[in-house]
């Protein structure tokens, strides 16, 4: 399960790259470019940075959260751990 686990640094090195403008190009949709164009209308328009921001971050903590999910559950190691605290 570690390949789960780099979803969300993957998710947000692409809005990084696609932010500074080399990743996909217009009119292709990224969380970057979503930030990158609404940049320059931050203060009159904030919502234009909130919400594709908030969605970027909400996706790379679910991408995560799974991540660690799935490790918990098939992981076998962790199984005796946690039977040993449980007793």
């Amino acid at each position: 399960m570690p390949s789960s686990l780099q979803v969300a640094p993957f998710i947000l090195a692409e809005a990084a790259i696609s932010f500074l403008g080399f990743g996909m190009q217009p009119p292709t949709a990224a969380w970057g470019s979503l930030l990158e164009t609404g940049e320059q209308y931050f203060w009159s328009a904030p919502w234009l940075i909130t919400f594709p921001g908030l969605a970027l971050l909400r996706t790379a903590l679910a991408a995560n959260l799974t991540g660690d999910l799935l490790r918990d559950l098939f992981d076998p190691r962790l199984r005796g751990v946690q039977g040993a605290a449980e007793a």
